[in-house]
């Protein structure tokens, strides 16, 4: 859901979170990934996971795919909103660092309203490569008194908690009875920093009135469909006269 500059995936962020509210009542989770799908080198890099693994085998790479025991990062960020969004609270900080951040992101937010007024947006925030993205060093969830706790590295700028595609609280821990009102299946964070922007897992919630799954009739027709095609394709290759043609056409 951030890939590679994170240009074509930038509204990736909402699917995400409109799956969440439709698969989590189902009982099953939705794990978000990032990547750099790099097909250059300027590309490598630039969206990646953080596995949480005890040691570094295939073993416990595949426990940590399974299980969601990783988050996903990125060095880029293209989607105005939340760029925006970002900017306006870190503008308000009285952090110098977080206000000096702030500021340009406010600078760049704003170049992109011009350039959406002209109908092309080229401008993204790029972190600096050489400057690591803020990383999640402990969770902590308690069930008893409806909270999470993240603890980060110091270069996280703003922690940002997220539930049914909106933003509900700020900072590294939130109470879930404070948002009640606000929170259905499931809450996930988004971590900012100068070196990037860091994803946790949904946080799947259970609980009296919780949503619960939708009820829908569905009918999968994908073998009906391709019959046909594949029943044309099959006849083609064994046809003498589309062999020839392979076989001239192919050398």
């Amino acid at each position: 859901m951030n890939s590679k500059g994170d240009e074509r995936t930038r509204f990736d962020r909402k699917l995400w979170d409109i799956l969440l509210e439709k698969v989590v009542p189902t009982g099953r989770n939705v794990l978000g990934i990032a990547s750099s799908d790099a097909h250059s080198v300027s590309a490598a890099y630039t969206g990646y996971t953080m596995m949480c693994l005890e040691s570094l085998t295939v073993a416990n790479l595949r426990k940590c795919m399974e299980e969601g025991a990783f988050f996903a990062a990125s060095k880029n960020l293209g989607n105005y909103d939340e760029i925006k969004e970002i900017a306006d609270l870190l503008s308000s900080s009285t952090d110098s660092q977080k206000k000096a951040m702030g500021t340009e992101l406010t600078t760049l937010y704003k170049q992109i309203e011009t350039e959406l007024e002209k109908g092309d947006q080229g401008s993204k925030y790029q972190a600096p490569f050489d400057v690591d993205a803020p990383e999640v060093t402990k969770v902590t969830v308690n069930d008893t008194e409806d909270t999470i706790a993240l603890q980060t590295t110091s270069d996280a700028l703003l922690v940002r908690w997220i539930a049914n595609g909106k933003l509900i609280a700020t900072g590294n821990s939130i109470d879930l009875d404070d948002y009640s009102d606000e929170i259905g299946s499931y809450v996930r964070a988004e971590i900012f920093g100068k070196g990037g922007i860091v994803y946790t897992q949904a946080f799947t919630l259970d609980y009296d009135g919780a949503p619960t799954a939708e009820k829908n009739f569905f009918v999968d027709l994908w073998k009906l469909a391709s019959f046909v095609p594949d029943t044309i394709v099959k006849a083609l290759a064994k046809s003498p006269v589309f062999v020839w043609i392979w076989d001239i056409t192919n050398k």
